[in-house]
């Protein structure tokens, strides 16, 4: 049975019942600045980035509409995917043989593109633009938290790799480096053997809870926090992303800074009692942005009523994320409203 989704107005009105001075949460926003200066040592390591990311660049470089939030000179840029990726869909893995870095892309048929360094930690790297023209072969994938573009074409030689490898360039930090990437290829049709065993390992280590109930809690969580008591309620969504009938991986949405997806550190979850606790951090060195969610999920469980803790002061603000099968408003409406 389909659940009823809740409304941008119903989720409007509880925000209006915090107190707000400031649009954007500072505990966010602040996440976001952590995220990018920790992103940009990601795959290419010892290089730092001083390029600006501008919405004319972006549109002049991919020439379509995008989607931005924060300063623009400072934007994090999407843009929805141009071409059809249904040949794409699936996991391809390779290796950046100059620094020795295994590299897992994760491609949905709608052109979702999830990067991950797996020798770097592993964390979710969210494509900001993705191309693929299926005529000539040609993708493309832009990675903005780490300045990172990957170009390839799609080796089409039947007789040889049947679409099953992307000749291509990492291009990151003034570094174009080669970079073939390999579809996954599962050995059974047994569920587990689905993703690869590097993308399990990566969600094993970082959800924990009986399969079941995290299956049973795919969806969006959403709700709204603030990180003081006199600024702005922020919009916060989490969502449970099912990628097998046993794994699911748990992605944080903050619209009103980015239209990318964070990745969140841990997640916990007691089948028992519905205690849950989420962790996010900022990760190596610039890890100064912390905060931790402990929670309680309702009887039914589609309500999780918790408290946020942060590392840098004693302010513990309520949460509450209620869950919908589906993005409870079209977040479109969002980022108009903050651009």
């Amino acid at each position: 049975m389909v659940s009823k989704v809740p409304s941008l107005d119903s989720f409007a009105a509880r925000k209006a019942a915090t107190t707000m001075k400031q649009p954007i949460s500072r505990f966010w926003s602040v996440s976001l600045v952590a995220l990018i200066l920790f992103s940009v040592s990601v795959l290419v390591p010892d290089h730092i980035l001083g390029n600006r990311v501008t919405k004319q660049a972006a549109r002049f470089a991919y020439g379509r509409r995008v989607v931005s939030s924060g300063d623009v000179g400072k934007a994090v840029i999407a843009a929805a995917p141009e071409g059809d990726f249904t040949l794409l869909a699936g996991f391809w893995m390779g290796t950046i043989d100059r620094y020795d870095l295994r590299v897992l892309y994760r491609i949905t048929p709608q052109g979702i593109v999830y990067n991950y360094s797996l020798d770097q930690g592993g964390a979710l790297i969210p494509a900001g633009m993705t191309t693929f023209d299926d005529k000539s072969g040609k993708v493309a994938f832009w990675f903005p938290t780490i300045g990172g573009t990957y170009k390839a074409i799609l080796d089409d030689d039947k007789a040889s790799s049947n679409n099953n490898k992307m000749r291509g360039k990492w291009m990151q930090a003034g570094q174009r480096l080669d970079l073939d990437m390999y579809r996954y290829q599962p050995p059974t049709k047994e569920s587990d053997d689905v993703v690869p065993r590097e993308f399990r390992f990566l969600l094993q280590k970082s959800v924990s809870g009986d399969p079941k109930k995290l299956v049973q809690m795919a969806g969006f969580w959403s709700g709204y926090a603030a990180d003081h008591k006199d600024e702005s309620a922020g919009l916060v969504i989490l969502r449970l992303e099912k990628i097998t009938d046993s794994l699911v991986e748990p992605k944080l949405l903050l619209p009103e800074d980015s239209p990318l997806p964070y990745p969140i550190h841990s997640l916990q979850v007691d089948s028992i009692d519905g205690k849950i606790k989420i962790v996010v951090d900022g990760n190596g060195e610039n890890g100064d942005v912390n905060a931790v969610l402990e929670g309680q999920l309702s009887g039914d469980g589609k309500k999780l009523t918790g408290t946020l803790y942060y590392d840098d002061q004693d302010y513990t603000p309520p949460l509450e994320l209620v869950w919908s099968e589906h993005l409870p408003f079209d977040l479109e409406k969002v980022w108009k409203g903050i651009e």
